[in-house]
C-alpha cells in the first residue's frame, strides 16, 4: 500500500509560499518607487565677534564683546566667527565652496542711496568643501580684520577728493554649494551670505551682524517618473506571480486532500484484509452471478455475521473504482462494496476509515 506523502505538499506549499513573498516584495518596491519624495533641509547661519583695543588706560579688558558701541580710535580688530550649518534628511553628495572678503564702500553722507566708490578685497583664497553622502554640512571659520587699515583707506579717499561721504566695511563668509540624493539628478542650489557691518569714518561706531539664513528651512522634491513604465512592468508581474502562486497553493490543498481520500480507500481496504484475512478469499476476476435475488449490506460487520452463521469465504474482487465483497450461496448473494467516490465525495470514507 503507498503511503501519504505529506512531506512532499509540504515542500510544494513552502516553494509557492516564497513565491508569494518576492511578489510582494516587487510589488511594494514598484509601488513605492514610483512616488515622489521630499527631502528637508535646516540652515542654519552664525556669526560672533569681539572686538580687540590698542593699549589704553581705560579699559581693563584687551577686548569687548557683541552689540556695543566702539570708540574708533581704540579699536585694534575685529576677530570674528563664521558658522554655517545645515541637515538633510536624506544623504546628499555634491560640492560646497566658501570664501572671505571685505567691501568697503563710500556712500553719500546722510543720503540713503548712492555711492561714490567701492572696493572689494579677498580675505582668503576660495575653498572647496567634497561632501558624499553626507545628512550634514559644517563651516566654521575665524577671521582676524585691522580695522584701523580699512579706516584709514576710506579718510583718505575723502580727504583726497574733499567729499562729505559716510563709509561701511562689510566681512562676509560666502557660501554656495550644490548637492544632490542618488534618487535624482536634480540638484539643490545653495547661496549663503553671512556679513559684518561696520561703519567707518566715525568717532564711534556699532557693528551689525546680518546672516541670511539664520534659520532657513526648505525642501527639494524628487520626481521618479521616469522609470514609470518600468515600475508598471514589476507592478503588474509581481501581481501576476502572486495570484498565481495563490492559485497554485489552493492546486495544491486540493490534490493533497484527494490523494488523502484515495489513502483512506485503500487503507480501509487493506485493513479489512488484514483483520478478516482467514475468512476472505480474494478473486482475479467476479464470478458470473446468476442468482436474482441480490442483498446489499450497508457494514463490512453484516457481511461478517452472515460468514459467522453460514461459514461460507467473502469472496473479495478488486475493481478499479471500488472494492467487492460477497458471499454466495444456493438461494441468495449478499454483497458489500467500497467505492473510492464515498471517499472523494462524501463522510462516509472518513466513518468508515475511523472505523478500520
Amino acid at each position: 500500500m503507498q503511503n501519504f506523502n505529506r512531506k512532499k505538499y509540504t515542500i510544494k506549499i513552502l516553494i509557492a509560499g516564497f513565491f508569494i513573498v518576492i511578489a510582494a516584495l516587487i510589488s511594494f518596491f514598484s509601488w513605492t518607487s514610483n512616488k515622489n519624495i521630499s527631502i528637508e533641509y535646516q540652515e542654519k547661519n552664525d556669526l560672533k565677534y569681539q572686538v580687540f583695543l590698542k593699549d589704553n588706560n581705560f579699559f581693563e579688558t584687551p577686548s569687548i564683546g557683541m552689540n556695543k558701541t566702539y570708540i574708533t580710535n581704540l579699536i585694534d580688530y575685529f576677530d570674528i566667527d563664521f558658522t554655517y550649518n545645515i541637515n538633510f534628511t536624506e544623504q546628499m553628495t555634491g560640492t560646497y565652496t566658501y570664501r572671505l572678503l571685505a567691501n568697503i564702500s563710500a556712500n553719500k553722507a546722510n543720503e540713503a542711496s548712492g555711492t561714490y566708490w567701492e572696493k572689494e578685497f579677498p580675505l582668503s583664497d576660495e575653498q572647496i568643501l567634497p561632501v558624499k553622502n553626507a545628512k550634514k554640512v559644517n563651516i566654521a571659520k575665524n577671521l582676524k580684520v585691522d580695522y584701523q587699515k580699512y579706516n584709514d583707506l576710506l579718510n583718505n579717499f575723502k580727504e583726497q577728493y574733499n567729499l562729505a561721504a559716510d563709509g561701511k566695511l562689510d566681512i562676509k563668509m560666502i557660501v554656495k554649494g550644490e548637492v544632490k540624493n542618488h534618487l535624482s539628478e536634480k540638484p539643490l542650489i545653495i547661496n549663503s551670505n553671512i556679513s559684518l557691518t561696520v561703519p567707518l569714518s566715525q568717532l564711534a561706531i556699532e557693528a551689525e551682524a546680518n546672516t541670511n539664513a539664520k534659520n532657513n528651512h526648505g525642501n527639494l522634491l524628487i520626481e521618479k517618473a521616469n522609470r514609470a513604465e518600468i515600475l508598471l512592468v514589476f507592478k503588474f508581474g509581481g501581481i501576476a506571480i502572486f495570484c498565481c502562486s495563490i492559485f497554485y497553493i489552493l492546486y495544491i490543498f486540493l490534490a493533497m486532500r484527494r490523494e488523502r481520500k484515495k489513502f483512506l480507500y485503500s487503507l480501509t481496504v487493506n485493513k479489512i484484509l488484514e483483520d478478516y484475512d482467514e475468512m476472505i478469499i480474494s478473486l482475479e476476476s467476479e464470478p458470473k452471478i446468476t442468482k436474482t435475488k441480490i442483498v446489499d449490506v450497508k457494514t463490512f460487520e453484516e457481511l461478517v455475521d452472515v460468514w459467522t452463521a453460514t461459514k461460507i469465504p467473502i469472496n473479495y474482487i478488486e475493481k478499479t473504482n471500488e472494492s467487492v465483497f460477497i458471499i454466495i450461496n444456493d438461494e441468495m448473494i449478499w454483497r458489500f462494496v467500497i467505492r473510492k467516490s464515498d471517499f472523494l465525495h462524501s463522510e462516509r470514507g472518513e466513518n468508515w476509515s475511523q472505523n478500520f
